[in-house]
């Protein structure tokens, strides 16, 4: 099953020298999902799709327990109320 990925947004603050982009794409590639769309428009109706905010940071191992599952949300606390921060769909 092969799975895209879209980052949603950047971070002002960069970690390691590099743009919350470049950093969720470089651990996504280290998982597996080397698809990575600037567009979701593009991709065909029944494709898998990882949404991340680009706003969080996220440990791999999160990231490699999203793209086993499906329909999946992951949520954050955020000024007193809960916040979708990644999404397998």
């Amino acid at each position: 099953m092969s799975i895209s990925a879209y980052i949603i947004g950047e971070s002002s603050l960069s970690l390691w020298g590099l743009s919350s982009h470049t950093r969720l794409t470089r651990a996504l590639h280290r998982i597996g999902v080397t698809d990575v769309v600037e567009n979701l428009d593009a991709l065909p109706p029944a494709t898998t799709v990882l949404l991340v905010r680009a706003t969080y940071l996220y440990d791999e191992r999160v990231l490699k327990s999203l793209i086993k599952e499906h329909n999946i949300l992951l949520r954050a606390p955020s000024q007193g109320h809960q916040v979708v921060v990644a999404a397998i769909v």
